[in-house]
């Protein structure tokens, strides 16, 4: 047997054709990564509004009269006589804007619930974190926060959530104007926490608030300590998700399987076919090797390329997505279950993420040699089994989007394995085990015909 798998693997190796292909993948591999570096090369760059956008700014909304038009005049002409708060990428931009919807929305729409001590407490608040904006000293504007937080009426545990941001920031030492993540983790939490605070309460008012809500609000709150407590900033989460440009790089590639798989459709559609087309099936099988050991080992060598193919693109996009974007290995893979973190391999993962959309390549590899068996045209094998997969996708959006839920059992509704544990399948509620089962089905039925029809077939 590995003697014929050895020889059907030079038989695909002799054609330049395959060469060609291999190209074509290289190309299309280092290719993507190129096109992600240049495309990402524009950072976001803030705007300093000159009195001229000021002014601008303040006519459209006077002409346009939008909801809440007064409130951002009022900001708009607080910049401009202030000269502050003019750079969209400082703090002191998104400090003021703040200042304004807090402090300054109940007394620019009064309502009847509002008392006027309410109304004195908010104009002092906002005095003191315009004051403190207005020095530009991020410490003082915290200790304005905090202190306006302090006597908003909210309970003590409220507080405590609502100025975490503030005191994890000036116990760290840290400034905003350094941009550093920190920051925007523990904003994060105080927003889980209150969500978190608020569902306790309708629960205590007799409403019903869901296991699995509870359960992700708790996982994320765990993560997000997680990474305040270890220092970790990038990080990779089930879904995926990372602001590491190397690793989202390196899992984005994961999509030129695609190109693989209609590189063994190709070579797949012709394994079986180009035998009888060129009449080589004759001098096959007058060697004394039965015909289920030929078909077998033609089928055993497209799967092994297939892997080698999938390794070859997993290895050269890992090293381009480096040079590209350079490579931080120490990103890990992080999970939450019950509030509790498990720390993985990314490298793991993201061979998992390849492996789990490959399996749709294997399932397409298998259906064109099934082709290729039944019938003697290369080039019809190779036709059919391409514009099955183009065609297959499309029938399967247009049966999602129709309901017509019978199209989950197509093999081109699992193509991405990958999607379907991620919960972006295009049906929902597909789990990936259901996936993998129904495709298991199909290879077993394409493998079945393709060798029942070779041994079989008369030459």
């Amino acid at each position: 047997m590995l003697k014929l798998i050895k020889n059907e693997w030079i038989k695909v190796f002799s054609k330049i054709s395959t060469y060609v292909l291999l190209a074509l993948v290289l190309i299309f591999v280092i290719g993507f990564s190129v096109l992600m570096k240049i495309s990402m090369n524009g950072s976001y760059e803030s705007y300093v509004y000159t009195d001229a956008d000021i002014a601008s700014e303040i006519s459209y909304l006077e002409s346009s009269r939008e909801p809440g038009y007064e409130l951002n005049i009022m900001r708009y002409e607080f910049m401009r006589d202030h000269d502050t708060a003019r750079d969209t990428g400082s703090w002191e931009y998104n400090a003021l804007a703040d200042a304004f919807q807090t402090y300054q929305y109940d007394l620019v729409y009064p309502t009847d619930q509002i008392t006027e001590d309410k109304k004195a407490q908010l104009s002092a608040d906002f005095d003191a974190v315009t004051a403190a904006i207005l020095s530009g000293d991020w410490n003082a504007y915290a200790d304005a926060k905090i202190a306006a937080i302090e006597h908003s009426g909210a309970d003590s545990e409220l507080v405590e959530i609502r100025t975490f941001p503030y005191r994890y920031m000036k116990e760290h030492g840290l400034n905003p104007d350094d941009k550093p993540w920190q920051q925007s983790a523990a904003e994060q939490i105080a927003g889980l926490e209150e969500e978190k605070y608020n569902y306790k309460k309708q629960q205590e008012a007799g409403s019903y608030i869901s296991d699995s809500v509870l359960e992700e609000t708790e996982n994320s709150l765990a993560l997000l300590n997680y990474r305040l407590e270890h220092n970790v900033e990038n990080y990779i989460n089930e879904k995926g998700e990372t602001g590491n440009m190397f690793w989202y790089a390196f899992l984005q590639s994961a999509s030129l399987l695609t190109v693989v798989r209609v590189l063994m459709i190709v070579i797949a559609g012709g394994c079986v076919a180009n035998e009888f087309s060129s009449g080589t099936i004759k001098f096959l099988l007058i060697n004394p090797v039965k015909r289920s050991k030929i078909i077998w080992s033609k089928f055993l060598m497209l799967m092994l390329l297939a892997i080698a193919l999938l390794a070859g693109v997993y290895v050269v996009s890992g090293i381009t997505d480096a040079i590209c974007f350079g490579a931080d290995f120490n990103v890990p893979y992080l999970t939450a279950e019950n509030g509790v973190v498990t720390a993985g391999s990314s490298f793991l993962y993201v061979l998992q993420q390849y492996l789990l959309n490959s399996v749709g390549m294997f399932a397409m590899t298998a259906m064109a040699f099934m082709i290729s068996s039944l019938l003697r045209s290369s080039a019809v094998a190779i036709g059919v089994g391409v514009a099955a997969l183009m065609g297959g996708t499309m029938v399967t959006q247009i049966l999602a989007e129709l309901g017509c839920d019978w199209g989950r059992y197509l093999i081109f509704a699992k193509m991405n394995l990958g999607q379907s544990r991620s919960g972006y399948s295009t049906f929902p509620n597909q789990s990936v085990t259901f996936a993998a089962g129904t495709l298991i089905v199909y290879m077993i039925i394409f493998l079945w015909t393709a060798f029942d029809g070779f041994t079989r077939r008369e030459v």
